[in-house]
């Protein structure tokens, strides 16, 4: 498995477990901004991060994040509010970047939705497992 699967990884189950993503953002004359990344073929993505010490770190190693601090956004938020604004803008999401350059994967709007959702059905499983005990008399 590569750093930036691992990262992934660690992305969906911290996010989900906490309920909280952080992302980067910055506010000075010209507005509110995040920290977000593009590749030389023009694919950009928004950086969000599963913890605040992850999302801090990459901002005291990126000279570019460094204007940037870590706001905590509320999980379902980003998939109900921020999601459909992403996809409407094709932009795509950087879990858990790090590092001096922050790299990392770089994921779908519909990827970060199943991934979240994955994690939300393994830790409901022992819930569904009891209950089915319960109605079958187990």
């Amino acid at each position: 498995m590569s750093t930036a699967d691992l990262h992934a990884a660690a992305f969906f189950k911290e996010s989900v477990d906490r309920e909280t993503v952080w992302l980067l953002v910055t506010d000075d004359e010209s507005g509110v901004g995040y920290a977000r990344a593009a590749t030389p073929s023009g694919e950009v993505a928004l950086g969000v991060w599963s913890t605040e010490r992850r999302a801090r770190k990459v901002a005291s190693t990126v000279p570019e994040y460094a204007p940037y601090r870590p706001h905590p956004v509320p999980l379902e938020e980003l998939l109900t509010d921020w999601v459909p604004e992403l996809d409407a803008s094709n932009t795509n999401v950087g879990l858990n970047w790090s590092g001096p350059s922050a790299q990392g994967a770089r994921v779908t709007t519909s990827a970060l939705v199943r991934g979240v959702r994955a994690r939300q059905w393994e830790l409901g499983a022992s819930a569904r497992a009891a209950r089915r005990a319960a109605e079958w008399g187990e």
